[in-house]
């Protein structure tokens, strides 16, 4: 998995092709937010932000 902060074209490596995913504040931040408003969450760990960002990479599920 490859995610950068803007979209990129389809990466051609060793036989293969990589489709990165874009994650950027712009879609993980308001739904974290959103996300600790409604569940009333105490604390906000790394791995939410980085299961948020796994999430976002998928296209495709959105």
């Amino acid at each position: 998995m490859y995610v950068a902060g803007v979209q990129f074209p389809p990466v051609h490596y060793n036989g293969d092709i990589f489709l990165p995913g874009q994650a950027n504040k712009f879609y993980i931040y308001p739904a974290v937010g959103l996300t600790v408003y409604v569940t009333r969450a105490k604390r906000i760990t790394n791995e939410i932000f980085t299961e948020a960002a796994k999430v976002t990479a998928r296209p495709g599920d959105r």
